[in-house]
């Protein structure tokens, strides 16, 4: 099948996560985690909904090239490893550090 002018013109558009640095999103991100009144768990529960979707949209998160969002937190200080880790193994958090639903 072959593609519609519009969806050739709609897949050359820059895409909002192209181009977007680690140091940007930790900018981004940073006030954010620093706000005191927000608790841990709503700072890992919250962030992307309220920090990153608002400015990039939403998309997961790996497609900025950075990593998991897990990676990314851990790896620029802002969550423990070893918290992260527990999490996990309590089945908290899913694979790429996405938060599971419950059924």
């Amino acid at each position: 099948p072959e593609l519609s002018t519009a969806a050739i013109a709609e897949a050359a558009l820059p895409k909002p996560w192209e181009g977007v640095s680690e140091e940007e999103l930790v900018e981004a991100i940073r006030p954010y985690y620093a706000n005191k009144s927000i608790s841990a768990a709503n700072k890992r529960k919250y962030m992307l909904t309220k920090v990153i979707r608002p400015r990039y949209g939403s998309f997961p998160f790996d497609k900025f090239g950075h990593g998991t969002l897990v990676e990314f937190l851990e790896r620029n200080g802002f969550e423990e490893v070893e918290h992260m880790d527990k999490l996990k193994r309590q089945g908290v958090l899913g694979r790429g550090g996405k938060r599971k639903r419950k059924r």
